[in-house]
This record gives structure tokens, C-alpha cells and sequence, in this order.
């Protein structure tokens, strides 16, 4: 190729002026819980456990600024969610999801079946 063609061919990019970014980080996102839920469990279970359900390890006060419950609450509910099998306290003030806790987020099975493939290769 000569030093003519390479010239010649131009790679369009998008002018940064003319790009969107307009994104809504107000966070306003309403959790999609869709497993079964028991009488108990509240908006503001909702909102710790769709935060969770990123995946990240997480203590109170980082939840409470994901969502819009205040920091006592989220302490109170994690208790609840933990005493129900939903959470995990991994370490002082830390807490994970569970399996279970994922399921009640997103209705998923094969959550569960992940999970119980790797009970059973432990054993």
C-alpha cells in the first residue's frame, strides 16, 4: 500500500460536541424484584438487595448511598435480610448477597444450580 492510499483511506470519528451525554445518574432506578418475596420484605429490602446483586462486597453506609434509605435503616434490614438467608456478613460491617438473596432479585434457577454445582465439587 502506498503512502498515497493510506492517506486516502480516513477513519470518520464522531465529533465530541455532537455526542449525548445527557445520562440521568439521579438514581431513580426502581429494583426489578421478581422471585417470591415474603410478607415481611420491604422497599427498602428491595433497594439493598438490587445493590447487592452487583455483586460487591458492601457495609451499610455504601448502601445507603446507593439508595434512598438512611443508614440506621439499612443496618436494621441487613440484620433482617441475614437472619432470612438473603445476606451474608463476610467481615465486620461487610455484607455479600446470597444465592438465595439473587433469586429474589432476579428469578434466575440457575442461580441455584451454579451454586449447587459448586456445593457438590467441594465435596
Amino acid at each position: 500500500m502506498s503512502n498515497q492510499e493510506e492517506q486516502d483511506e480516513s477513519v470518520e470519528v464522531d465529533d465530541p460536541a455532537d455526542l449525548d451525554y445527557s445520562i440521568d445518574l439521579s438514581g431513580d432506578a426502581t429494583p426489578v424484584i421478581a422471585g417470591d418475596t415474603p410478607d415481611w420484605f420491604t422497599g427498602s429490602d428491595a433497594q439493598i438487595l438490587f445493590v447487592l446483586y452487583t455483586g460487591l462486597v458492601l457495609t451499610p453506609s455504601i448502601i445507603s448511598e446507593n439508595t434512598e434509605v438512611t443508614r440506621q435503616t439499612v443496618g436494621k434490614r441487613l440484620n433482617t435480610l441475614q437472619a432470612a438467608g438473603f445476606v451474608k456478613k463476610l467481615d465486620r460491617g461487610k455484607y455479600q448477597i446470597t444465592k438465595e438473596g439473587a433469586f429474589v432479585v432476579s428469578a434466575d434457577p440457575q442461580i441455584y444450580e451454579e451454586a449447587n454445582d459448586a456445593d457438590q465439587s467441594k465435596d
